[in-house]
């Protein structure tokens, strides 16, 4: 007998079934798309916790479902938490912790500086080539 989903993905794991349904999609074919395991599909509205953030951007990528949505339907922010995070970057770290519970503090600091060099490169060869584009025109 099929448990009811009452845990607080239950709105999430309702909104996978039906797009996977939909898509006409295995559940073999969605594990394997979204890389989670079977079991975490078949329990992700009935179990007691909220499902990781890498679950849920998992199957929302492999069900083409928008990633706020996804979170807000998983019960792991609300809009107006999102909003809030989006304009403080000082709670970067904070929402780290809250999406990544599981990763230590440390790992999560050295993400982020990695990510801040990434970016910081980025930012310099774009910056290199607009002063290219000036240059030849």
């Amino acid at each position: 007998m099929r448990d009811e989903m009452s845990g607080p993905a239950a709105a999430f794991a309702q909104r996978v079934e039906r797009e996977r349904v939909n898509k006409g999609l295995s559940k073999t074919v969605l594990v394997e798309r979204a890389g989670i395991g079977r079991m975490t599909l078949d329990r992700l509205g009935t179990q007691t916790r909220e499902p990781r953030p890498s679950t849920v951007i998992g199957l929302a990528d492999a069900l083409d479902i928008d990633h706020d949505e996804a979170f807000e339907l998983a019960g792991l922010a609300t809009r107006a938490e999102r909003q809030h995070e989006a304009s403080d970057p000082s709670s970067l770290a904070e929402v780290l912790g809250r999406r990544m519970p599981d990763v230590d503090e440390e790992i999560l600091a050295r993400v982020v500086l990695n990510l801040a060099d990434i970016m910081r490169e980025v930012a310099e060869e774009l910056f290199d080539r607009a002063k290219k584009g000036r240059e030849e025109a």
